[in-house]
């Protein structure tokens, strides 16, 4: 009796993580609470108000933040269509990304703002990112404001 029970817990050990994993990525409720768990990883510099769908599809982030305390980026929605089994051939494939509202602000700064390079573990192929506004700020001051953009056919 006592090895049967010692065998029953250590197959629950093995199971419990798997159907955690499957619950943060399979449901509504698991994408909740990754992006709290995001939010409080990086100490609030991550802000993501609203959530739908799941990791595995179509998926909408509503009012999203991301501050490193001098510049701020805001996105009022985001839906992603993606194709994660595309990870098992080591590529990430992006059906559709569509922004609304992306507000970048660059705070105070000595040196002209520079974007940092790029490296992915992964080619990465996004077939349409389209946005419906864009706003860059320096100060609270526009410098750039464009409506409706749109790219086909990204690879790299």
């Amino acid at each position: 009796m006592k090895g049967m029970l010692w065998r029953w817990f250590w197959r629950m050990l093995l199971v419990l993580p798997a159907l955690l994993l499957t619950v943060l990525i399979t449901t509504e409720a698991g994408l909740h609470s990754l992006t709290k768990l995001i939010g409080a990883l990086s100490g609030g510099a991550v802000r993501i108000g609203t959530v739908s769908g799941n990791l595995l599809g179509p998926l909408y982030l509503g009012q999203c933040r991301l501050s490193d305390g001098i510049d701020t980026v805001e996105i009022e929605a985001l839906h992603l269509q993606w194709q994660p089994q595309a990870l098992l051939q080591g590529r990430l494939v992006i059906d559709a990304i569509d922004l609304e509202k992306l507000h970048v602000d660059l705070g105070p700064s000595s040196s002209a703002p520079t974007l940092p390079p790029l490296s992915l573990p992964f080619p990465l192929e996004v077939a349409r990112i389209q946005v419906d506004t864009i706003l860059i700020s320096d100060y609270n001051e526009a410098v750039l404001h464009l409506k409706q953009g749109r790219l086909h056919r990204l690879h790299y």
